[in-house]
């Protein structure tokens, strides 16, 4: 018995309060426990907590059966379907590889979802999706986003800015509660790898509450996957609408001119600053790559393990903002009628219900009727669009020589050798 176990004089004087240090070690078992001895009642709060657990000492067959359910876990813990980036694993890419241009405006090519948006720059890059054998990916991914420069910005003017982004629709935040005191955080996590090392600015801006907050991370490696976890407090000022059009847009800096340095880490009015002075040039040498993957946007202040989803479900999310066809000569074709004698009326079926109404690409189409066809070289517009339907009417205009048609002609149209872009990207 241990030395300082209570002996029969002190229990006989009436001293019968035992304390942890009165019992020997091991003295009290499992199975010298009477079944139900120990009761949730019975213990003190804060008593059990996992430092005072052995280890592997609750197991599976320990719990009973529907001991642990969804009331009981915090509200806090994320159940699934909780990344609020599309595309984050850079699994699909409609569009395939793409240069930017100098547009000051969103440009879509590359990986689905994500853009690029130069202001007033004169480098070039592509964007395209590499597999692991370009570049390497870390472990768990096999596709990454690629930022290729072609032609280097080695001289930055001041208002110069280049940016990868997404935007995230707006009807699909109203869970953050921004606008209100109880804004939830959110936080990013996500996997570069840059030839240029040094301080890099991400930014995160309301358009709806004309609201941004910049953030920095380091870059430490060069050409190295770096894991980087960014927490963005909830704005209470600037609220995000409920409707389908921009809610919030998630920005990388890549090359920011003086007049777009501004502050960090506190929610402010959008101006023109979308980097901190800090900000490298990662676009200065045309031999830099830029590497992207494992993109998470979720909410709360703690980076989770990335939400890996299927292709299909992917697909699907991203074909909501963009979906094409590609086809050969009269491989496909859909019904239609003539609009007076040089328009067609046509419908077209798509792959998921669209964002709102989209714009199309000139393609050459024909239109068959009776024994002929006739040719278009026009952009198809959308004349009959529904949000939730699967279904867009479209007009094609501008047809000429072949088989003349007159209006409410029947026939179907089809695109020749092209590939029809419908795009309802924000």
């Amino acid at each position: 018995m241990a030395s300082n176990s209570k002996n029969i004089a002190e229990l006989l004087n009436g001293d019968t309060t035992l304390t942890a240090t009165d019992i020997a070690n091991d003295a009290v078992t499992a199975d010298k426990i009477a079944t139900g001895a120990v009761v949730a009642d019975g213990l003190g709060a804060g008593s059990v907590t996992a430092t005072a657990l052995g280890a592997s000492a609750v197991t599976t067959a320990k719990i009973n059966a529907g001991a642990v359910t969804t009331a009981k876990i915090a509200d806090t813990v994320n159940l699934g379907r909780r990344n609020l980036i599309t595309n984050g694993a850079i699994q699909i890419n409609q569009r395939g590889a793409f240069t930017i241009s100098t547009t000051g405006s969103p440009e879509y090519g590359g990986p689905d979802r994500f853009h690029m948006w130069s202001y007033t720059s004169n480098e070039q890059v592509t964007a395209e999706i590499s597999k692991s054998t370009v570049g390497g990916t870390p472990t768990g991914f096999a596709n990454t986003y690629r930022i290729d420069v072609l032609t280097a910005e080695s001289s930055v003017a001041a208002d110069e800015l280049l940016v990868f982004a997404q935007y995230i629709e707006a009807q699909d935040l109203q869970h953050l509660e921004y606008g209100t005191s109880a804004a939830k955080s959110v936080t990013l996590s996500f996997w570069i790898k840059s030839s240029k090392t040094g301080t890099y600015c991400f930014f995160l801006q309301n358009d709806d509450g004309d609201r941004i907050q910049v953030k920095e991370y380091t870059v430490s490696s060069a050409d190295t996957w770096e894991k980087k976890i960014i927490t963005i407090p909830g704005d209470a000022s600037g609220t995000i609408n409920n409707d389908n059009g921009r809610g919030l847009w998630c920005a990388w800096v890549l090359m920011a001119g003086t007049n777009r340095h501004g502050s960090k880490d506190a929610w402010r009015t959008t101006g023109a600053d979308y980097a901190t002075s800090n900000q490298v040039n990662a676009v200065d040498n045309g031999a830099n790559n830029i590497y992207f993957t494992g993109v998470q946007l979720e909410v709360g202040d703690t980076a989770t393990v990335y939400e890996h989803r299927s292709f299909a479900e992917e697909l699907s999310s991203c074909q909501r903002y963009y979906q094409q066809v590609v086809c050969g000569s009269d491989a496909f074709t859909f019904p239609g009628k003539g609009q007076g004698s040089t328009s067609v009326d046509g419908t077209f079926p798509l792959a998921v219900p669209l964002r709102a109404s989209p714009t199309m690409n000139a393609i050459t189409t024909r239109f068959f009727s009776d024994d002929g066809f006739t040719s278009s070289t026009a952009a198809p517009t959308a004349n009959q669009f529904s949000a939730g339907n699967c279904h867009l009417g479209l007009q094609i205009a501008s047809f000429s020589g072949g088989t003349a048609f007159a209006n409410n002609h029947a026939g179907v149209w089809g695109p020749v050798n092209s590939t029809l872009k419908i795009d309802a990207e924000l």
